[in-house]
């Protein structure tokens, strides 16, 4: 059963700024988070995506800027007037209680009676399939049970906004990945609206409705996980969402952006970028075989292979071209691929289709 809750409220968020001293942790910061949507805040340490949160959370005051929760103005409410369920890095769980004890917690601020505090505890532990473990200890728990025990205390007064830092990144690599399914599945049974930070692409690809890639404390670019992937704004979020390969397109007589004598766009209408550069997702090429037919959908890249490390169910491979650029390949190492027969300093021959290929103006970050 999952415990009863008032409606989700939007966020919205509108030239926030954050400054300490010379330093913008952030810099007229603007993003709106849909009631019940998913946002995750992206990008690498010290980016600012911790002091977004906290902003939101109202444990950062910023020196400018305005936070609205629906319709309310909350930029300078207290913390515990937000009515915000948090789940910091470390939990914060109270290792003198038990499990139940811990969940119980906000209600008991809230002076909840003693038998609707016990149905919602319970209602909470059922949820996040905990209800076996309500007199444990804290100390006698396995990370993700602790996880879940934070995850369970921060909804189980019924929040409109659920916020949650890194909350997984304690967790070893096959423990994180079963549990950003479960919190996946869990947003979607509670429908609460929720701001997750993290600096992990795959989690944030994994979990979020939409995903704010954030560095040098501004928003690079908001949108879907596909639409971050398939379309980066820019140079910044291209080589931080997966791997990417970048190589120098030429402009010709007529408008159009060439690689290697072959026209592969037209110019982006409305850009006056000077340079530009094609971007390449690695799992995106392909190996060509020796007397295969040219295709004009297709773009060729002909090289050596400089390394190549197999990792289990791909192998990296990186070819410098002729034109000493530096590509890099992920290729498949199931039986029937020619993985196998490859090996450093031979030549070889990629495609990709022109479909897939991402162009970005040069110096756009």
């Amino acid at each position: 059963m999952v415990p009863d809750r008032p409606a989700s409220l939007s966020i919205s968020v509108t030239e926030l700024t954050k400054s300490y001293g010379n330093f913008y942790a952030l810099n007229a910061v603007s993003i709106d988070v849909k009631a019940g949507e998913f946002l995750t805040l992206l990008g690498p340490s010290g980016s600012g995506k911790t002091t977004l949160l906290m902003a939101i959370a109202g444990f950062n005051r910023p020196d400018s800027g305005q936070i609205c929760f629906g319709d309310s103005d909350v930029t300078l409410m207290p913390p515990h007037q937000r009515e915000v369920g948090m789940v910091f890095q470390n939990y914060a769980l109270f290792p003198h209680m038990s499990v139940f004890e811990n969940v119980a917690f906000p209600l008991k601020l809230r002076k909840i009676a003693k038998q609707e505090k016990n149905q919602k505890v319970m209602d909470a532990l059922n949820t996040v399939q905990l209800s076996d473990f309500a007199n444990r200890r804290i100390d006698q728990l396995s990370g993700g049970q602790r996880q879940r025990v934070a995850l369970a205390r921060a909804f189980v007064f019924g929040p409109t906004i659920l916020l949650m830092d890194e909350p997984l990144s304690a967790l070893d690599k096959k423990l994180r990945e079963e549990m950003q399914i479960e919190l996946k599945q869990l947003h979607r049974k509670l429908g609460v609206t929720t701001v997750y930070v993290t600096h992990d692409q795959r989690e944030a690809l994994t979990m979020s409705d939409r995903i704010a890639v954030i560095n040098d404390g501004e928003v690079k670019q908001i949108g879907t996980p596909r639409e971050i992937y398939n379309r980066p704004a820019n140079s910044f979020v291209a080589s931080f969402i997966g791997e990417s390969s970048f190589i120098p397109l030429v402009r010709d007589a007529k408008g159009g952006l060439v690689y290697d004598g072959v026209r592969i766009a037209d110019l982006p209408s409305g850009q006056s970028a000077k340079a530009w550069s094609l971007v390449i997702r690695p799992e995106r090429l392909s190996m060509v075989a020796a007397k295969a037919k040219i295709q004009s959908s297709k773009l060729y890249f002909k090289g050596i292979i400089t390394e190549l490390v197999y990792q289990g169910e791909t192998a990296l491979m990186m070819m410098e071209t002729g034109e000493g650029e530096t590509l890099i390949a992920r290729m498949n190492t199931r039986s029937g691929d020619d993985i196998d027969s490859l090996a450093e300093g031979q030549n070889i021959t990629l495609s990709i289709d022109k479909k897939d290929i991402i162009i970005i103006p040069d110096g756009a970050t």
